[in-house]
Order: C-alpha cells, then structure tokens, then sequence
C-alpha cells in the first residue's frame, strides 16, 4: 500500500459560483406520512425553531453556497457553530489509496451530520453521507448523500442491497463514506438519563469488511433535551419532529468532537467475520473517545 499521506485540500475544493436551483423543504415530515401526521410533524418544527432554521438555509444559499464557498464548512460558519476537534489531528494521517469510513454516534440527529460532513469535506476528497431519506428534499446537499434505511426489515434490506453496491463503488473510486451506525438518534433509557445509541446495525460492518477499509472515528458528546427523550416513548416519528428545533437551539454555540486514531482494517479483520462483534466492539471504542473531553479525568 502506498504510504504518500494526505494533506488538508482545503484549497482544492471548488470555489467557483454555483447556480441555484429552487429551494426544497427544511421539514422531516414525508409523503408517506398519513395528512394527519404530515400536518402535526410541520407545526412541531414551525414551533421549535424551523422559520429561524429556514431563514438560514436561504441565506446560505445565496451567501455561500451561490458564491462557491466549502459546502459543509460555510453550512457551519451560518449556524455560528465552531467545531472544536479533541484527541487524535484531522485530517488523519493514512494513505492516499486507502478506503475510508468515517463512524460516528448519533447525539442530534442534524448538527453532528453536518459536523461530520464537515470533517470528511476537509479530506480534500469526495464523499457521501449516508442519511435519512427526508434530507434528500433539499437540493444543494444531494450530490454528497445516499440514503438509507437501517430498520433491517426485508423490504429495508432489498433497498439497501443497491445501497451498498453505490458505497462500495464510492470507496473503491476513493470516496469516503460517512455512516452513523445506530441509524437513529441517541435516547435514554430513562426520560432524565444519559442518552446513547441504540445497538449498532451490522451493514457497517459488511461495508468495513468487503472493502478492507481503514475506519475514522468520532465521538460527538452530549444529546438531546428532555422533551425529545419524553416524546421518543410516545412516537419515532415525532420525535423526529424536534431534530430541527434542536439544531436551532444549538446556533452560535461550539460544538466538541473526540477523534480517535484511524483504525486500519488489519486491526480489525479478526472480528470481520462476526459483524455483531465487529459492531460492538466500535461502538465501545467510539464511546470510549468521551475521555478525551478536556476535564474528562476529573469526573
């Protein structure tokens, strides 16, 4: 394997003006959805933060994203949000031909994809995020998203068959992959708890296997508030509802990441043949990350 590093492309990036397509919808309420649910999903956002959200979105679109501006980075600088980087440096030291999957938890539920994002745009590489379906209806993003359906039903596997054919090409094209495992947002067991994901699905893991990929992980600290916790006992789908909102409440504030060192896959092949071992056994070391936060040893 080559050993020529990568170094931050920043520069590289394409700055040169967009054309601006028509706006979509900031909301995750889906056709799919019965009227009812569509309706009640929409009041929620316009209630916890979407009209603040949206008036963003558009400035960003003529402001940065028209302009040329790094996607994700410029995204960022419009929230107010600086993302303060904890532990190993990024952009990680691994080789150029190297296949990357970069792994994180699932705190929020938007502001730590855009982080994410954010991080794997500083590659200096092309990537894709894979995502909720929802995302896809606003346009600017779409070129950087795959969506996907983590609920492991047999309908949700024979999508997700083609799915991993489009991220096993994106790797071999030398793409990184950007994949929240849990495939839903963090929740406490208890209403006033600490909140975690939910048992990582295996598809990571076959995508980490099959094409030997080196492994970038991220640990994003804190969670959601207690309304988003109460009403994850109530409805899955409201709760997805408040994803928006909790973004607004998180504008003009830092946002701390733990990076870990690059994992390679000749570190993890002994497990790769036990994709729930595999799964389980990231999903610790991600949340062990947490020991990186500044004070963390004094708690």
């Amino acid at each position: 394997m080559s050993q020529a590093l990568e170094t931050p492309a920043s520069e590289a990036l394409p700055k040169t003006p967009r054309l601006l397509q028509p706006s979509g919808e900031l909301s995750y309420a889906l056709p799919s959805d019965s009227r009812a649910m569509r309706a009640v999903i929409k009041v929620i956002e316009r209630l916890t933060g979407s009209k603040k959200i949206h008036r963003l979105y558009q400035r960003w679109r003529v402001e940065k994203y028209a302009q040329g501006a790094p996607f994700w980075d410029s995204a960022l600088e419009m929230l107010g949000v600086e993302l303060r980087l904890h532990g190993a440096p990024w952009p990680p030291l691994v080789a150029t031909d190297e296949p990357r999957i970069i792994i994180a938890n699932h705190p929020y539920g938007l502001l730590d994809g855009v982080a994410a994002a954010a991080l794997a745009e500083r590659l200096g590489r092309n990537f894709k995020v894979l995502v909720h379906e929802a995302l896809l209806r606003v346009p600017e993003p779409q070129p950087y998203l795959l969506p996907v359906d983590f609920s492991e039903t047999r309908e949700a596997m024979q999508k997700n068959l083609q799915l991993r054919k489009d991220a096993l090409a994106a790797l071999a094209a030398g793409e990184t992959i950007v994949i929240f495992p849990a495939g839903g947002v963090s929740t406490a067991p208890k209403v006033l708890g600490p909140a975690e994901d939910l048992p990582w699905k295996r598809f990571t893991a076959r995508l980490i296997r099959e094409a030997q990929a080196t492994v970038l992980p991220l640990y994003f600290p804190g969670q959601n508030g207690f309304v988003f916790q109460a009403v994850s006992r109530i409805s899955i789908r409201l709760r997805i509802s408040l994803f928006i909102g909790a973004a607004s409440r998180q504008l003009n504030r830092p946002l701390d990441i733990c990076v870990g060192e690059p994992l390679r896959y000749s570190q993890l092949q002994a497990m790769a043949g036990d994709r729930d071992a595999l799964m389980d056994a990231l999903r610790a070391h991600v949340y062990s990350l947490s020991s990186q936060l500044p004070g963390s040893n004094d708690r």
